[in-house]
């Protein structure tokens, strides 16, 4: 039990994790120039994905932040024990481990609920690594999450795998 808790915990650490690294100040440039440095960064790091323009590369900064809606606070979980690196690997696609344990993206539309659908994403994939069930077409309620879980709303929130823990999806 201790042992899933703490993979779930690194799991919902990662969308921080992306967070954090996308918050280089990259406001100052446009879309085009945003992009081209990401593809560049990605390029110097040897990563074999892609970035590219999507459906919210346009939208003005007032848009961008209303549809990002995360609140930075303490998570809500149990903190993860130190792990010890050696013998990782140099990199990891849950798309091509086996099969695929990642689920489709989802859109919020204009609700700022990124946070809900970053715990609900992460616990999907954590069911389907655990489950061992790649390629699984496995949707949780991001609703549920946003509307009963307390931890926010459209407006914003913050991670809260206690909820998860409690009550699922």
């Amino acid at each position: 039990m201790m042992k899933n808790r703490t993979i779930l915990a690194a799991l919902l650490a990662l969308p921080l994790l992306a967070a954090a690294a996308s918050a280089q100040d990259l406001s100052s440039l446009d879309v085009k120039d945003q992009v081209a440095k990401v593809q560049q960064a990605i390029k110097d790091s040897g990563a074999r994905w892609e970035a590219g323009e999507t459906s919210v590369s346009g939208m003005s900064k007032e848009e961008f932040r209303n549809y990002i809606g995360f609140t930075p606070g303490p998570v809500d979980a149990q903190p993860a024990p130190a792990v010890e690196a050696t013998g990782l690997p140099a990199a990891l696609d849950w798309r091509e481990n086996g099969g695929s344990f990642v689920t489709v993206p989802k859109d919020q539309k204009k609700c700022g609920s990124c946070w809900a659908f970053s715990m609900t994403g992460a616990l999907e994939s954590y069911t389907l690594r655990t489950q061992n069930k790649p390629g699984w077409d496995l949707d949780l309620s991001e609703q549920v999450m946003l509307s009963c879980s307390g931890a926010g709303s459209c407006n914003g929130g913050r991670l809260t795998a206690g909820f998860l823990e409690k009550s699922g999806l």
